[in-house]
């Protein structure tokens, strides 16, 4: 068992995604060459529907496939004043 956290640089679904690729080095040691195609896929895509469908797709996979268990969220709570 490992603790481990990420945070996303930008705001775009497959940020989250990528971590588990081939490319990637994830802590799971997981790997599926048909999770990196719809990857390559999506970001080939021309349309965004498209994109978000094959994204959609990728995320079923790395779900079901289950290579890490989420045990804690991290947050961070901002105050801001709405006048400055």
């Amino acid at each position: 068992m490992i603790r481990t956290s990420w945070n996303g640089v930008f705001a775009t679904p497959d940020v989250g995604l990528r971590i588990w690729s081939k490319s990637a080095r994830s802590s799971a040691d997981w790997s599926n060459p048909e999770y990196d195609t719809l990857l390559a896929r999506a970001a080939e895509s021309d349309t965004t529907d498209e994109r978000y469908r094959l994204l959609q797709l990728a995320e079923s996979m790395l779900v079901s496939a289950a290579p890490f268990v989420p045990v804690a969220h991290y947050t961070q709570i901002f105050l801001e004043k709405a006048d400055c």
